[in-house]
């Protein structure tokens, strides 16, 4: 299989994509939980099986080494046109979208809740230092996207107190 180049969008914020994705969470979470009728129910529960359905969260490996993180995600099975990722100097996120194999097993809920049989992968990563988000590269290879990010080490600076 043929290495797939992967563009890497430098962004001021990753919120606004999360936020989206919780709203769409919360709804089906409250379908869970309405669902359940009166019985007794652990909302969080719903909360998780409502986040597995429609977006589940790819593995992740997150090493540092020579100054750099080297992170890989298992994508299987996605789409290189619709991998997506996001940088931030502190954060990545990653999205990709793969069909659903008519052999899959799926509740009429998870139908319901995913476009055109399509699995949304979603993934969010606050790395431990910051980098240099226009230095990121990307490529997508056998279901795996390898991401390579060098580390930016804080600069100090002095600052000059009036007397």
């Amino acid at each position: 299989m043929t290495k797939a180049s992967i563009s890497i969008t430098d962004t001021n914020s990753i919120i606004d994509d999360i936020m989206l994705r919780q709203e769409i969470v919360a709804r089906r979470a409250f379908e869970l939980f309405q669902s359940h009728a009166n019985q007794f129910s652990a909302d969080l529960d719903d909360w998780f099986r409502a986040e597995r359905e429609l977006f589940p969260q790819p593995n992740i490996l997150l090493r540092q080494a020579d100054g750099r993180f080297e992170i890989d995600a298992a994508l299987p099975g996605a789409d290189p046109k619709k991998v997506d990722v996001k940088v931030t100097a502190e954060d990545l996120l990653i999205t990709a979208e793969r069909a659903r194999p008519k052999s899959e097993n799926v509740t009429a809920a998870e139908a319901a809740t995913t476009s055109d049989g399509m699995v949304q992968y979603f993934r969010a990563i606050h790395l431990p230092e910051p980098i240099d988000p226009d230095k990121v590269k990307a490529e997508y290879k056998e279901g795996i996207l390898h991401l390579t990010a060098p580390i930016v080490k804080p600069q100090g600076r002095t600052v000059q107190v009036g007397t």
